[in-house]
């Protein structure tokens, strides 16, 4: 079996996350900004985050990245979880770094997300393969929207030490 782990810089698997919220929450109902920081729900990773993976090495998330947790509908909150619950934080910070980074093909990703809310998060079948499944349907356009430059940016918070 597989054994995954994830480890920040203070030995520990915890994964500490600020909340990106704006500066002035009056203006919100009148928001006009494309990229709204309230509609995006993002958090910004506070530090590093290393993962051992099976078979590629030691990936490293650095502090400042910025993720929007699982991509599950708000439909299917009450159910799932939220995109950001912490029963899969940090599948989904694994994920999202995958994603942005694009070291890995994108079936790699998707693969590794489910190990992982399975051997290291503990997250339960039903749930990590709806989640999944979802990922897997609807993951192409978020994998396919990163740019070049976008991908460059996110190598910068991200490596892949094999």
């Amino acid at each position: 079996m597989n054994k995954f782990m994830m480890l920040t810089a203070d030995n520990n698997s915890h994964v500490s996350v600020e909340f990106l919220i704006c500066d002035d929450r009056n203006q919100c109902k009148d928001c006009r900004q494309a990229q709204c920081i309230d509609k995006a729900r993002q958090v910004r990773l506070l530090e590093d985050a290393v993962y051992y993976l099976p078979g590629l090495g030691k990936l490293t998330v650095r502090a400042g990245f910025v993720f929007d947790g699982a991509s599950i509908p708000a439909i299917f909150w009450a159910t799932k979880g939220h995109p950001l619950s912490h029963s899969h934080l940090r599948s989904s910070l694994l994920h999202d770094a995958l994603y942005a980074a694009q070291i890995t093909n994108r079936a790699t990703a998707d693969k590794l997300f489910l190990d992982f809310m399975q051997h290291a998060d503990c997250v339960d079948w039903y749930t990590r393969t709806t989640i999944y499944q979802a990922v897997n349907l609807c993951g192409r356009s978020a994998w396919n929207e990163k740019t070049p430059e976008s991908i460059i940016a996110a190598r910068e918070l991200i490596t892949l030490e094999g």
